[in-house]
């Protein structure tokens, strides 16, 4: 027997008279206010366990898991695609069509590779800030706070939420 032997008998003791006798306390019990107070208790976290209990579960397996980071950069990656997939119609491209001007061969070229190679850049930035994102959800979620290093970015950028 340790030393909380008597509180936890005591606790067992209620939870069991709670189980058998739900909301039922004699008025003139001595101990009425405690037990309805306990009751009530009781209650309150009954109702927690079978409302919110299942939906605190939830969002910790996912803040666990790697799901919706996943689906997170699916999605960038088909962003970024969609975007770069659409005609160059920048202002310099549509004023030289006017004219009849065309790129030769090297400049066509060489247009290709910068348009690649934004594309490959715009890729790794939109993944690295998803994965940043995701991590600082996942700390928020298990410490339940706002994170340090985005509240930073934050202020330092002049954004807000």
């Amino acid at each position: 027997m340790g030393p909380f032997s008597s509180t936890m008998r005591g606790i067992d003791d209620a939870i069991t008279f709670h189980r058998n006798n739900p909301g039922q306390v004699n008025p003139n019990d001595k101990e009425f206010a405690s037990k309805t107070y306990a009751n009530l208790v009781y209650s309150q976290w009954e109702d927690y366990l079978a409302r919110f209990n299942p939906y605190e579960k939830r969002t910790m397996d996912l803040a666990e898991s790697k799901e919706l980071l996943n689906q997170q950069l699916s999605r960038v990656t088909t962003n970024v695609n969609n975007s770069f997939s659409t005609p160059d119609m920048n202002a310099g491209a549509l004023q030289q069509r006017r004219y009849g001007v065309t790129d030769n061969a090297e400049q066509s070229t060489a247009s290709g590779n910068k348009r690649d190679m934004n594309q490959a850049l715009s890729m790794a930035h939109g993944k690295n800030n998803t994965r940043v994102a995701n991590q600082d959800m996942r700390m928020g979620l298990v410490t339940g706070s706002d994170s340090t290093r985005q509240t930073a970015i934050r202020q330092t950028q002049g954004g807000g939420y």
